[in-house]
């Protein structure tokens, strides 16, 4: 069954859901996930302690460059050696200052990083050494952002209705300031309780596709700027009736602690696609999993931790901090805590489980303690 909202916005693309393709999900299924059954290599990369990081809301990856938006800053991590590339906080009022950082892109035409700042309603666009060059007002709200094109920007603003727009997905062309098209109309009713900020809503690799929490549907966007159903998520008994949408709650913590006592899965947090790989990560009652499908042998791998066999046997649990993950088109990268790592080793050893030089040689570091900054996972897609 399809949530309500995902039955409005696909009668607005012109598909019969019938002929949309099904991902089922059975979440009882839910096992560690073998990483060696994806991955050919995979590479644990501490970052560096130059800038410490607390909690982090998005990650996006481009060539050897990891974006992570912490603390109302962008800091750009090389991939390969955990250094800072690039730090930028500009909290203020001034000339390329921002109030509220949202979202972060990188556009690797011009080597330029873009940023958006919701309560500023603007994107601020500044040069790979930090400095400003220049930005644009966006008289609509915004939560996340994908550039297409210097003359096309997507944004996407939750269920924040405007005098401008009462869609969730506005096309928008900054050197005109005028809205292209728009899609998704915001249902007035969830309008009153229904604010969900995903850690990730377009993945561009290889075609654009969006995806909004909470929907079971993914869509693909066409170059004609179309918004069309590409397939939807069955989440079988757990998945949201369309009746429960209509009821009355005080506010998103409402309906949550509602959903988690019928033990309805609406928050899909995360999403990244690739020509190998969708992945989601889901929150079931209070546990995170991951869903990875791989679409070369339609085969599903639901799992809340994962074991990385080429280094250790002990198991990573799933947690807030490791659901935001992202994807290029042949990595899957990931962020462990310190702690995480050294409960691992330590677990290990209390085992007799072997662990790899490698994790070793972060664990013994001198300076390595459950205070330092969280490590980078990055795992490399078998080539089929």
């Amino acid at each position: 069954m399809l949530l309500y909202v995902v039955l409005f916005s696909c009668k607005q693309a012109g598909k019969n859901d019938a002929a949309i393709p099904q991902i089922m999900i059975d979440i009882n299924d839910s096992k560690p996930l073998i990483l060696s059954s994806l991955f050919e290599d995979v590479q644990y990369v501490p970052i560096s302690d130059s800038i410490m990081i607390g909690e982090f809301h998005r990650l996006k990856l481009y060539d050897d460059k990891l974006f992570m938006l912490t603390n109302n800053s962008v800091i750009v991590f090389n991939i390969n050696s955990g250094d800072v590339m690039l730090y930028i906080r500009r909290l203020g009022g001034g000339p390329g200052d921002y109030i509220r950082l949202d979202d972060m892109l990188y556009d690797q035409t011009e080597h330029t990083v873009e940023i958006l700042d919701h309560n500023g309603h603007k994107v601020l666009k500044y040069d790979f050494e930090g400095n400003f060059i220049d930005d644009f007002k966006i008289s609509f709200g915004n939560f996340s952002f994908y550039k297409e094109n210097d003359s096309c920007y997507w944004f996407y603003n939750s269920n924040m209705v405007s005098d401008i727009t009462s869609h969730s997905l506005i096309a928008y062309n900054p050197k005109e300031n005028k809205i292209i098209s728009e899609f998704l109309p915001i249902d007035p009713h969830l309008a009153e309780y229904l604010y969900v900020i995903d850690s990730n809503n377009f993945s561009g690799s290889p075609l654009l596709t969006f995806y909004f929490c909470p929907s079971d549907t993914i869509y693909q966007i066409s170059p004609e700027h179309e918004l069309l159903p590409q397939y939807t998520i069955n989440l079988g008994s757990h998945h949201v009736p369309p009746s429960f949408y209509k009821e009355p709650y005080r506010d998103i913590a409402d309906f949550s602690e509602k959903a988690k006592e019928h033990s309805y899965i609406y928050m899909i947090g995360n999403y990244e696609e690739n020509a190998i790989l969708s992945c989601f990560s889901l929150l079931y009652r209070k546990d995170w999993h991951w869903m990875l499908y791989d679409k070369r042998d339609q085969v599903i791998h639901i799992a809340n931790s994962i074991i990385d066999d080429y280094h250790f046997k002990d198991d990573i649990h799933i947690e807030s901090y490791n659901q935001p993950f992202v994807m290029d088109s042949s990595r899957l990268c990931f962020i462990i805590q310190s702690s995480q790592l050294i409960n691992i080793v330590k677990s290990s050893q209390s085992k007799n489980y072997p662990v790899s030089d490698n994790i070793l040689k972060i664990y013994n570091q001198p300076n390595f303690t459950e205070q330092s900054n969280p490590i980078m996972v990055v795992c490399k897609l078998k080539k089929k």
